[in-house]
Protein backbone atom coordinates (compact mmCIF):
# COMPACT_ATOMS: atom_id res chain seq x y z
CA UNK A 1 0.00 0.00 0.00
CA UNK A 2 2.88 2.33 0.81
CA UNK A 3 4.36 1.82 -2.66
CA UNK A 4 1.03 2.70 -4.27
CA UNK A 5 0.77 5.93 -2.28
CA UNK A 6 4.36 6.91 -3.12
CA UNK A 7 3.81 6.12 -6.81
CA UNK A 8 0.61 8.15 -6.85
CA UNK A 9 2.34 11.09 -5.14
CA UNK A 10 5.16 11.02 -7.70
CA UNK A 11 2.61 10.91 -10.51
CA UNK A 12 0.85 13.95 -9.08
CA UNK A 13 4.10 15.86 -8.75
CA UNK A 14 5.02 15.12 -12.34
CA UNK A 15 1.53 16.23 -13.38
CA UNK A 16 2.04 19.57 -11.66
CA UNK A 17 5.37 20.00 -13.49
CA UNK A 18 3.66 19.29 -16.81
CA UNK A 19 1.00 21.81 -15.94
CA UNK A 20 3.62 24.47 -15.30
CA UNK A 21 5.52 23.66 -18.48
CA UNK A 22 2.63 23.37 -20.87
CA UNK A 23 0.00 25.54 -19.20
CA UNK A 24 -2.79 23.00 -19.52
CA UNK A 25 -6.17 24.43 -18.57
CA UNK A 26 -7.79 21.28 -17.19
CA UNK A 27 -9.94 21.74 -14.10
CA UNK A 28 -8.99 18.24 -12.97
CA UNK A 29 -5.28 19.11 -13.00
CA UNK A 30 -6.03 22.29 -11.03
CA UNK A 31 -7.96 20.20 -8.53
CA UNK A 32 -5.13 17.68 -8.16
CA UNK A 33 -2.51 20.36 -7.72
CA UNK A 34 -4.59 22.27 -5.19
CA UNK A 35 -5.62 19.27 -3.13
CA UNK A 36 -2.24 17.54 -3.11
CA UNK A 37 0.05 20.54 -2.82
CA UNK A 38 -1.93 22.86 -0.56
CA UNK A 39 -0.28 21.65 2.69
CA UNK A 40 3.12 22.17 1.09
CA UNK A 41 2.20 25.51 -0.44
CA UNK A 42 0.68 26.88 2.76
CA UNK A 43 3.88 26.07 4.62
CA UNK A 44 5.98 27.88 2.03
CA UNK A 45 5.98 31.42 0.66
CA UNK A 46 2.77 33.39 1.01
CA UNK A 47 1.67 36.95 0.50
CA UNK A 48 2.25 37.48 4.22
CA UNK A 49 5.92 36.54 3.74
CA UNK A 50 6.23 39.30 1.16
CA UNK A 51 4.39 41.80 3.39
CA UNK A 52 6.56 40.92 6.37
CA UNK A 53 9.76 41.48 4.42
CA UNK A 54 10.84 37.86 4.09
CA UNK A 55 11.41 38.66 0.45
CA UNK A 56 12.74 42.13 -0.10
CA UNK A 57 14.35 41.23 -3.37
CA UNK A 58 12.34 40.49 -6.48
CA UNK A 59 15.32 38.58 -7.81
CA UNK A 60 15.44 36.25 -4.81
CA UNK A 61 11.68 35.71 -4.72
CA UNK A 62 11.43 34.74 -8.39
CA UNK A 63 14.55 32.54 -8.20
CA UNK A 64 13.22 30.70 -5.13
CA UNK A 65 9.66 30.29 -6.41
CA UNK A 66 9.92 30.06 -10.20
CA UNK A 67 7.91 26.83 -10.58
CA UNK A 68 5.06 27.97 -8.32
CA UNK A 69 5.06 31.39 -9.94
CA UNK A 70 4.79 29.75 -13.36
CA UNK A 71 1.63 27.94 -12.28
CA UNK A 72 0.07 31.08 -10.78
CA UNK A 73 0.85 33.19 -13.84
CA UNK A 74 -0.70 30.53 -16.08
CA UNK A 75 -3.86 30.64 -13.92
CA UNK A 76 -3.83 34.41 -13.48
CA UNK A 77 -4.26 34.05 -9.73
CA UNK A 78 -2.68 32.54 -6.65
CA UNK A 79 -0.60 33.33 -3.63
CA UNK A 80 2.68 33.54 -5.54
CA UNK A 81 1.56 36.29 -7.91
CA UNK A 82 -0.11 37.96 -4.92
CA UNK A 83 3.30 37.94 -3.22
CA UNK A 84 4.92 39.14 -6.46
CA UNK A 85 2.49 42.08 -6.53
CA UNK A 86 3.36 42.89 -2.91
CA UNK A 87 7.08 42.88 -3.62
CA UNK A 88 6.60 45.03 -6.73
CA UNK A 89 4.29 47.29 -4.68
CA UNK A 90 1.41 46.99 -7.13
CA UNK A 91 -1.56 48.90 -5.69
CA UNK A 92 -4.77 47.04 -4.85
CA UNK A 93 -6.53 48.92 -7.65
CA UNK A 94 -3.97 47.74 -10.22
CA UNK A 95 -3.60 44.09 -9.12
CA UNK A 96 -6.41 42.72 -11.27
CA UNK A 97 -4.94 44.31 -14.41
CA UNK A 98 -1.42 43.20 -13.41
CA UNK A 99 -2.56 39.59 -13.00
CA UNK A 100 -4.49 39.66 -16.27
CA UNK A 101 -1.44 41.07 -18.10
CA UNK A 102 0.79 38.36 -16.68
CA UNK A 103 -1.63 35.62 -17.73
CA UNK A 104 -2.11 37.12 -21.20
CA UNK A 105 1.66 37.37 -21.70
CA UNK A 106 2.51 33.94 -20.28
CA UNK A 107 4.10 32.81 -23.56
CA UNK A 108 6.33 35.89 -23.60
CA UNK A 109 7.38 35.50 -19.97
CA UNK A 110 7.96 31.75 -20.38
CA UNK A 111 8.83 31.11 -24.05
CA UNK A 112 10.37 27.76 -23.09
CA UNK A 113 10.95 25.57 -20.07
CA UNK A 114 14.59 26.64 -20.08
CA UNK A 115 14.14 30.28 -19.01
CA UNK A 116 15.93 31.50 -15.92
CA UNK A 117 14.58 33.81 -13.25
CA UNK A 118 16.44 36.86 -14.58
CA UNK A 119 14.71 36.55 -17.95
CA UNK A 120 11.34 36.12 -16.23
CA UNK A 121 11.92 39.23 -14.11
CA UNK A 122 12.93 41.24 -17.16
CA UNK A 123 9.74 40.29 -19.01
CA UNK A 124 7.53 40.88 -15.95
CA UNK A 125 9.09 44.33 -15.55
CA UNK A 126 8.39 45.14 -19.22
CA UNK A 127 4.78 44.03 -18.83
CA UNK A 128 4.24 45.96 -15.61
CA UNK A 129 5.97 49.06 -16.98
CA UNK A 130 8.78 49.07 -14.42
Amino acid sequence: MKKIIITFALLLLSTSNCYAQYKMDFDFVDYLITTTCSPTISSMTTTEDAKNGRYTSLDRFVADNLNDLTIDIAKGSGEYIEALAEIKQISKDDKELFFANLKTNFDIIFPSTEVDHKYVISEINKISGV
